[in-house]
């Protein structure tokens, strides 16, 4: 099964559009289904925070879910590019920052994350083994 939709790159439309997301994926257990929309809804906020910086765009998805993987692509225009760090560290639990925890978070939630810098925008292509369930 396959979806696609674009939403503008705004934190209200974000907040409106993670519970319809959790819906969506309402089939798989409870704790796939809620740290793939926690780790979405994060990277939907950076890109709108840190791509867009709070200017006017969209943001695409295209929600691929069979019985093996899901996999979600988000693609923007952003004009600012996301520099990869080169390891995500878990962060301390004695002292935990009030932010900067989104790529961990994306990072546990997905077996799989690449990034890609477009002539015009950024792609993130997210995916989850489900094996078979």
């Amino acid at each position: 099964m396959q979806t696609h939709l674009t939403i503008p790159a705004n934190l209200a439309e974000i907040s409106a559009f993670t519970p319809k997301l959790e819906s969506q994926l309402q089939h798989l257990v409870v704790e796939v289904r809620t740290t793939v929309t926690l780790a979405v809804h994060e990277l939907l906020v950076n890109i709108v925070e840190h791509g867009y910086m709070d200017e006017a765009g969209k943001i695409d998805l295209t929600i691929t879910h069979t019985s093996i993987d899901l996999s979600i692509v988000v693609t923007d225009q952003a004009k600012t590019a996301f520099e990869m760090p080169d390891q995500i560290d878990a962060p301390d639990p004695v002292d935990l920052p009030e932010g900067g925890m989104g790529m961990f978070i994306i990072h546990q939630a997905f077996d799989a994350v690449k990034y890609e810098r477009l002539e015009q925008g950024n792609r993130w292509t997210l995916v989850k083994t489900l094996g078979g369930a």
